[in-house]
């Protein structure tokens, strides 16, 4: 086994707070959204904090996250890139899109000419020159890179498979195999003008849309089961915040599941599953539970701050003196 470099990533990940973070997710996650909900109602009922979140939170927001992204990418090549080629891409492809978007938060902040489109500029210019490149061929060749690149991503899952076991992490990199009929389906729509394809485009269409749905349904399938049997681990540890969110994730991930593969198979047995399931069980968790504390959070920032930092406080005691996680 390949030791691993204490890059910068991998001494933030293993202080205090990065352990906290990595055992308590849903904790984590539901601060930081409650806080950013927060900062939105504050500025909308304050001109002065709403200056403040504008030359001070987001830019610091932005500088951490090109610092992040700085570290995610070097992090990739030292550590993952020779033996981790999947996590690498992904922690790579992360660090790139978050330094310039990063920067480009600090440039609409104060606005500093380049800065303010760092993120957007190169993407306009990259689409304009695929763009002026290919022409009217632009729909068949961004075809044959999706289901490429969908074809490259499943076999670098695969390839991680064998060498490291089969880990929930992998659902993701095979479900990206729907990108291969996908890109198919584009390259025949593409072609459909062309006399050879007229009556074969628009079926190739069809079941390439089929193909992907039918994949990422089962992708989402496998996703629900997973997240299924982490709810209940969690709920027989006592770990009861984290069973709910794991819950709520398996209901969601087998709702979509549902929905895709009725849309793939046509079966109307199916549509009324999902439909069942999205109605009854994750329709009203986000009405009766998120969708209340969301906008209670946005109409009084002050108090919603003030027990998440209290609750996030309780929350931490619990982990570093008695050992207790979500």
């Amino acid at each position: 086994m390949t030791s691993i470099s204490q890059t910068p990533y991998q001494q933030l990940k293993n202080t205090k707070a990065g352990q906290y973070v990595r055992d308590n997710k849903f904790t984590t996650a539901i601060a930081g959204t409650v806080g950013v909900i927060a900062t939105a109602g504050g500025a909308a009922k304050s001109n002065s904090f709403e200056k403040f979140a504008e030359k001070a939170i987001v830019p610091a927001a932005g500088a951490g996250a090109m610092a992040l992204g700085g570290m995610l990418v070097h992090d990739a090549l030292v550590n993952d890139l020779k033996d981790h080629k999947l996590r690498a891409t992904g922690k790579a492809l992360a660090g790139v899109v978050m330094i310039p978007g990063g920067a480009q938060a600090i440039g609409v902040a104060y606005d500093i000419p380049v800065m303010d489109q760092a993120l957007t500029k190169p993407l306009k210019v990259i689409g304009n020159a695929i763009e002026g490149l290919l022409g009217k061929h632009k729909q068949m060749v961004g075809g044959g890179a999706l289901a490429l690149g969908g074809a490259g991503l499943a076999a670098l899952t695969i390839n991680d498979i064998r060498k490291n076991g089969f880990k929930e992490k992998h659902i993701v990199g095979l479900g990206a195999s729907a990108f291969v009929p996908s890109g198919l389906a584009v390259m025949a729509d593409a072609a459909k003008s062309a006399p050879s394809m007229q009556q074969l485009g628009p079926k190739a269409v069809k079941y390439g849309e089929k193909a992907s749905q039918a994949i990422g349904g089962v992708a989402l399938g496998a996703l629900a089961f997973t997240r299924g049997k982490a709810a209940l681990d969690n709920l027989n540890e006592g770990r009861l915040v984290k069973s709910a969110g794991n819950g709520l994730l398996s209901l969601a991930a087998g709702s979509g599941s549902a929905f895709l593969l009725a849309d793939a198979t046509g079966s109307d047995v199916v549509r009324k599953a999902a439909n069942k399931i999205f109605e009854k069980a994750v329709a009203p968790v986000f009405e009766h539970a998120l969708w209340p504390v969301a906008k209670s959070a946005y109409e009084n920032p002050v108090a919603a701050a003030a027990l998440t930092a209290g609750a996030v406080g309780v929350a931490a005691y619990a982990y570093f003196k008695e050992g207790r996680k979500e």
